[in-house]
């Protein structure tokens, strides 16, 4: 059966890391119907959080010099083996691609080859911001003419589109008709944060409600059928970074976390997403 690839995608504190610390203790467990086919590459990213999610405290925000690639080469049952791969560890190298246009090879090479992408998106980071649609213009070429400034900030949005399109381009994907490949899921990361009871019954509702230029644009270069959004937790709640939650300890990593299925219903398995991303490439 043809190895096929995921690539994670998602700005810095997005929850990526999370995820990845919780696919690699279930993995090493055997807390889930998968198992490694050969050995992980350079998992030494994860191993601080792994410690820190084990000793029920959040992972520490990982910094932009740790950008070599994380892959968990996966294999479910049936024989359906995947690379997930994160490349560039650090989410901050994925808003410099973006600002300054250049890809560089890891990211270009992962963009055409990637069956499919998993994109992490946090719902809280998408407040109104301050860009050239409602900034004062008068504010705005003051900005410009000071050497040292940087470009404008975008709505996070709009960089998470930007982004999108970038890779699309990297893949010389078409866009004559809406895609099927690379196949996409969105995770809406730190989902447990949301209003109990959820004010939304899909996470696509949420993902509109969030971010509607987002779900646009999604919905536009996608087929119904190349595209699904997820409420994601990877850790089940909020954990310090710096005091340990014992009842968390007690239970097991394990045995935390649990995402929101694209009809409604609640699944405990975190690799779920990645076995339909898989079924559909």
């Amino acid at each position: 059966m043809k190895e096929k690839s995921i690539l994670i995608v998602g700005d810095a504190g997005t929850g990526k890391t999370h995820y990845g610390v919780q696919l690699m203790l279930r993995l090493e467990e055997r807390a889930c119907a998968a198992s490694y086919f050969r050995p992980p590459e350079n998992v030494e990213p994860f191993k601080e959080a792994m410690k820190s999610v084990s000793a029920g405290r959040s992972a520490h925000h990982t910094t932009g010099e740790q950008t070599r690639s994380v892959v968990l080469p996966v294999e479910f049952a049936g024989g359906l083996r995947t690379t997930i791969k994160w490349p560039e560890y650090a989410g901050e190298r994925l808003s410099h691609l973006v600002r300054q246009r250049h890809a560089g090879e890891g990211w270009t090479e992962a963009a055409k080859t990637a069956d499919a992408w998993m994109l992490f998106v946090r719902h809280d980071k998408f407040g109104a911001g301050r860009d050239m649609l409602n900034r004062p213009v008068t504010e705005w070429m003051e900005s410009r003419r000071r050497k040292d400034q940087e470009a404008v900030d975008w709505l996070p949005q709009v960089q998470v589109i930007e982004l999108l399109q970038m890779m699309l381009y990297l893949r010389r994907a078409s866009r004559r008709d809406p895609l099927t490949l690379p196949r996409l899921a969105v995770a809406l990361s730190l989902y447990d944060t949301l209003p109990k009871p959820s004010p939304f019954a899909r996470p696509s509702e949420a993902l509109r409600a969030f971010t509607p230029l987002l779900a646009e644009f999604i919905e536009t270069n996608w087929q119904p059928s190349g595209h699904f959004v997820i409420g994601l937790s990877a850790l089940g709640q909020a954990l310090a970074p710096d005091a340990a939650d014992e009842d968390f300890v007690d239970r097991g990593p394990t045995r935390n976390g649990w995402l929101i299925k694209p009809d409604g219903t609640t699944e405990p398995d975190l690799t779920w997403p990645l076995v339909e991303l898989l079924q559909g490439s």
